[in-house]
């Protein structure tokens, strides 16, 4: 199977400093950077944004106000589980270039680990996403005489130490987890 091919953004590579961002890159980071957007935008400048936060929040208020809880959170659930599988669908195309078993290898609980540190706002999770993909990096590219199990580790234990020193303060939708309507 062919790689996916990378990608240059005509006029932006030629950009002093950043240009290099827009030059020979996944189509994924430029789609990665339209949800974002897209997702912020939603969730922050929309009606609808606005019912799925307070559905998040207090559903049993949401529900009383008229707005149908069961087809926001249904959309939702179809809407992160449309991400998961364009984040399965870079993990087989544009990392490894292969499909093998268990390749996500927990990267799951990170990205659930960046929302919760990027205080469940979609620009928060890009930046706590960056912190955990340069963990990923550094146990890549560290040349030190340490066994690879340690290092395979390396990303995990980043998430977690991040986790329980800065997740702590961070306040997330309290019907998160909650089915009942």
């Amino acid at each position: 199977m062919e790689k996916l091919p990378a990608v240059s953004i005509p006029g932006l590579k030629e950009l002093p400093v950043i240009g290099t961002l827009f030059t020979e890159q996944s189509p994924y980071l430029f789609i990665t950077a339209g949800i974002v957007l897209g997702a912020w935008f939603f969730m922050y400048r929309t009606k609808a944004g606005l019912r799925l936060r307070a559905i998040g929040d207090h559903p049993q208020a949401a529900q009383t106000v008229g707005i149908n809880v069961s087809l926001y959170r249904y959309v939702a659930v179809t809407f992160c589980g449309m991400l998961c599988g364009l984040a399965g669908g870079y993990l087989s195309i544009v990392q490894s270039n292969l499909f093998v078993k268990e390749m996500v290898a927990g990267r799951g609980f990170m990205a659930l680990a960046a929302m919760i540190l990027g205080g469940w706002n979609p620009f928060g999770a890009l930046c706590a996403s960056l912190v955990f993909a340069f963990a990923q990096a550094l146990r890549i590219s560290l040349k030190v005489e340490i066994p690879n199990q340690l290092m395979l580790m390396l990303p995990y234990f980043i998430t977690l130490f991040v986790l329980l020193f800065f997740g702590r303060k961070v306040k997330g939708p309290q019907a998160a987890g909650n089915i009942e309507e």
